[in-house]
């Protein structure tokens, strides 16, 4: 059970955060407005057409036609625009040369100045946002069309030239400023008409680098390795002031953008060359004691989430930077917990800044403690001989001891930090519950006629819930690695953690009400994936809380019907959801052990876990989950059956019997453990491997007990 990690981002809330897409063009407006049903697919071809025309006014007006359909344009209006090849036509109008078999689609190809890389200033401004609004508008789950949209933009040659805007949007950046002092008459008018171009410029530019960053590792890769790029983004970030506040050099809405991209670009990516300079002044907004307007408070915060996201990803682990950012980043991010999400607006700027915030917070409280857990155990190299004989496989280091012996005395909580934890569980549970809508199992289109939210709204929503549960999840393993100093925390928090527990049972009943059991690897719909995603979370946590709560101190009072809850959703859980089962049956070796367990539970439990030792076979080796799920049963076991002292032993583990059913485990694991390729498999060859050990100690350790 490891700690949640949001390496990989869902643009669902990320674009809600930086507005709708663009309508370029007054007499492009007004026409749209006025349109037929039907009409504005009946005009694709002429706006095409235009697209390649000598006249720039006919491409400028067909530019601005075309932005402000794609605005509104229903799928069917999208699909017949990019069968067309709208994207080709717009990187033609970008300043770009389409690639591949983009360029021979082009109407007009083989003649005039039209079909040639447009080289006027407006009609690349134009081209911005048409593409800007092809890229946002539609679906935003991946698979979708709109992914496949970016993946073509990307394949047709569309980074080139938007990289090589760039340097021309910084020479305006430096004669333009948010807060120029007014000028008088005419003067201020045209300076103002031509600000306000290049900000929606910028905005777009911002906006198509951010949406392509988030697709696919392929393009993330590619606008990496621009040496530019970062450079482009820090330009746009605000700037810290001595007085304790913070300015921005564009206007607020251009800085979120820019700093959205900038947190995309630099998750896992050692390409991204990001001046560690930048960080002090990223960090003093993030400090900053600004007390935002009304009409920028929102930005602002948002802002600052994303500052603190930019800094986790850059700053190393044992800088200055880190440990500022541990000092401040916490309680800011605590803040945002207290939102009433029930009494948000539809599409609330503020949901979604309260997902990234909960990502952020969910990350930083896994390491707060100095301990920097390994994303995945090292690959065994290429050559490493697979024929090895069992001694060997046997002195193999299992993932836990190896764990237990990254683990020093300064991976401890301070008292600042032990604090923190305290008020963290309720503020946490409080985001995870659902609205009495959710519950209700109401469908989008009766959440949005009761004014709850929009459907990217309730995305959103559903992420809300996940990523409290997530970073919940981290604050109890987080407290599972103090020692001696975790038992005095659960001692002196118990009634906030047997608060905790009784909730997180009834978000099981609640999220499992949701989720429709048995449907296999039947399509579900994103509403029951949302709800499967919720009910393992909050499983894990139980688990998690378990290790703590039910050690010997046992501070956790466990009522008759929890196990029975859990081994219900085993029972009933498809195998297409193997993480749920498996967060189940840790929790159920933590229920069987615990001090007061009665032998019939134990029994029960135990039953359950030993039904899946029948997995551990040739037959789920390779490509099946059940293996990996019987492989935690069997460590749950060793665990539950370890001190032969405790009074179920003798009638659930002697009497019946169960220690053959280990022996028969033991020699199927001894030959299938060499049957897992290193390579392709490595996680799940390591845990076998660790099985196997502690299988073979533990059998060697009951048979004296026959």
């Amino acid at each position: 059970m490891g700690k949640q990690q949001r390496s990989s981002r869902i643009r669902t809330a990320r674009l809600a955060a930086s507005g709708s897409a663009q309508q370029q063009g007054q007499a492009a407006r007004a026409a749209h407005a006025t349109a037929k049903p039907g009409k504005e697919t009946k005009e694709i071809p002429l706006l095409l057409e235009k697209l390649v025309d000598d006249d720039l006014d006919e491409r400028l007006g067909a530019l601005q036609s075309l932005t402000a359909t794609l605005a509104t344009a229903s799928q069917s209006a999208r699909r017949l625009l990019l069968g067309k090849n709208v994207v080709g036509h717009l990187i033609l109008r970008l300043g770009g040369k389409p690639a591949g078999k983009a360029a021979l689609l082009l109407p007009d190809a083989s003649k005039g100045e039209g079909a040639q890389p447009e080289s006027n200033q407006q009609v690349i401004m134009e081209a911005c946002g048409a593409l800007r609004n092809l890229a946002i508008s539609g679906s935003t789950e991946r698979g979708s069309s709109e992914w496949d949209t970016l993946g073509e933009m990307y394949n047709k040659g569309v980074v080139p030239p938007l990289l090589a805007l760039l340097s021309t949007l910084l020479v305006y950046l430096r004669q333009f400023r948010a807060d120029d002092p007014p000028l008088q008459n005419g003067a201020a008018e045209a300076l103002l008409a031509i600000k306000e171009g290049y900000w929606d410029w910028t905005d777009n530019v911002l906006t198509l680098i951010w949406a392509l960053a988030e697709t696919s590792t392929k393009i993330h890769t590619a606008l990496s390795a621009s040496p530019a790029l970062s450079d482009f983004l820090l330009a746009y970030l605000p700037l810290s002031s001595l007085d304790g506040t913070f300015t921005t050099r564009t206007p607020i809405n251009i800085a979120v953008v820019a700093a959205q991209a900038l947190l995309t670009l630099s998750e896992d990516n050692t390409g991204l060359i990001i001046p560690r300079t930048s960080l002090p002044n990223m960090l003093d907004v993030i400090a900053s004691q600004h007390v935002p307007t009304p009409s920028d408070e929102e930005n602002r915060l948002l802002l600052r989430v994303l500052l603190i996201g930019i800094v986790k990803n850059v700053a190393h682990p044992k800088s200055d930077h880190w440990r500022r950012l541990l000092d401040i980043a916490p309680l800011f991010l605590v803040k945002l917990l207290d939102t009433d999400i029930s009494a948000l607006a539809p599409s609330s700027q503020r949901l979604s800044t309260l997902q990234i915030g909960l990502e952020m917070l969910t990350e930083l409280v896994a390491c707060i403690d100095g301990f920097d857990e390994p994303e995945a155990p090292l690959a065994a190299s290429s050559g490493m001989d697979e024929d090895v004989d069992e001694a060997e496989e046997d002195d193999e280091v299992p993932a836990e001891i190896g764990e237990e012996m990254m683990l020093d005395e300064d991976v401890q909580l301070d008292e600042a930090s032990t604090s923190l934890f305290a008020e963290l569980p309720a503020k946490l549970l409080a985001l995870a519950r659902l609205s009495p809508l959710q519950q209700n199992g109401s469908s989008s289109t009766q959440l949005i006629a009761a004014g709850a939210t929009t459907p990217n709204g309730d995305d959103v929503l559903q992420l809300v819930h996940l990523r409290a549960l997530e970073c919940l999840n981290n604050v109890l393993l987080t407290l599972g690695r103090q020692g001696a100093r975790a038992a005095a925390f659960v001692s002196s928090n118990a009634k906030t953690l047997q608060a905790t527990w009784n909730t997180l049972f009834e978000l099981v009943l609640t999220f499992g009400a949701q989720h429709e059991p048995g449907k296999g690897k039947a399509k579900q719909s994103e509403g029951d994936l949302a709800n499967e995603d919720c009910l393992a979370a909050t499983i894990n946590c139980i688990w998690a809380l378990a290790r703590i709560g039910l050690s010997d101190a046992s501070t956790l009072s466990v009522g008759l019907q929890e196990h029975q809850v859990l081994l219900a959703l085993v029972d009933a859980t498809p195998a297409a959801t193997p993480a749920l089962q498996t967060a189940c049956v840790g929790a159920l070796g933590c229920l069987a052990m615990r001090s007061q367990v009665s032998v019939d539970e134990n029994r029960a439990i135990a039953t359950s876990l030993m039904g899946w030792l029948a997995f551990i076979s040739p037959d789920y080796v390779n490509n099946d989950d059940r293996f990996d799920i019987a492989l935690q049963s069997l460590d749950s076991l060793l665990d539950v059956f370890a001190d032969e002292t405790r009074d179920y032993d003798v009638p659930v583990f002697r009497l019946a019997g169960a220690l053959p059913r280990f022996e028969a485990a033991q020699k199927s694991l001894k030959g299938l453990v060499k049957r897992i390729d290193k390579r392709k498999a490595s996680v799940l060859r390591q845990k076998a491997d660790a099985a196997l050990i502690n299988l073979n100690a533990f059998v060697a350790y009951r048979r004296q007990f026959k």
